[in-house]
């Protein structure tokens, strides 16, 4: 794939204990200001995927969609918050699923680790022949989609 329009430094998805998938766009890392957030991909992971993948065109997200939150940097300072929670406690309260860095690189969390929204919107399935216990709903028979 490409890489992220120049207006864009990275983008993270992540992903709440209740499953709800949100896509938060930053234009600098060195002031992780959140320029673009999404919320609701848990209902519509396919478009998670294809969002993604126009970020990854050099696409800029757009600022008229349904689900767009209107504050998205206080929703990000919400978020990181409950991360860094997370992270302290050793409780999933959220955590991020995926981050697609500037030059198109794209780092993915385990597919073991996050729910069934997440593998649809971020990983495909790859049966394995080898095994016959790797059905579909198996996460460690996913890939990153990217």
């Amino acid at each position: 794939m490409g890489k992220l329009h120049k207006g864009i430094d990275h983008a993270v998805l992540t992903e709440d204990n209740g499953g709800g998938l949100t896509l938060f766009v930053f234009a600098d890392r060195s002031e992780r200001k959140c320029i673009y957030a999404h919320s609701g991909y848990e209902c519509n992971p396919k478009g998670c995927k294809e969002d993604i993948q126009a970020l990854l065109r050099g696409d800029y997200p757009p600022t008229d969609w349904e689900g767009n939150e209107a504050d998205p940097n206080a929703l990000w300072q919400s978020t990181s918050e409950w991360l860094d929670k997370s992270f302290r406690d050793k409780v999933d309260y959220v955590h991020i699923v995926a981050t697609i860095h500037k030059n198109g690189k794209v780092e993915m969390a385990d597919p073991r680790e996050v729910g069934n929204a997440a593998l649809e919107a971020v990983y495909r399935f790859v049966p394995d022949p080898s095994s016959c216990c790797c059905e579909e709903g198996d996460n460690a028979c996913y890939e990153p989609a990217f």
